[in-house]
C-alpha cells in the first residue's frame, strides 16, 4: 500500500513539474513511473494491487 501512495505522490509531483516546464502533465507522469518502476530505481514492485490499479487505469 505504501508503494502505491508513493507512486501517486511522486507521479503528481512529476506531472506538476512537467507543466511548469511547458510539457504535458502526462509526460511527467510517465517519467515518474519509469523512474520509480522496474526500469530505473525499482522502488515500486509489481504487486497484485499495482496490477489491478493499472488495469483500471487502462479502461
Amino acid at each position: 500500500m505504501i508503494n502505491v501512495l508513493l507512486l501517486i505522490t511522486v507521479t503528481l509531483f512529476f506531472g506538476k513539474v512537467a507543466v511548469k516546464l511547458g510539457l504535458s502533465e502526462v509526460i511527467g507522469q510517465l517519467l515518474a513511473s519509469i523512474v520509480l518502476g522496474m526500469s530505473f530505481l525499482n522502488v515500486v514492485h509489481s504487486t497484485h494491487l499495482v496490477h489491478v490499479l493499472s488495469e483500471i487505469g487502462i479502461w
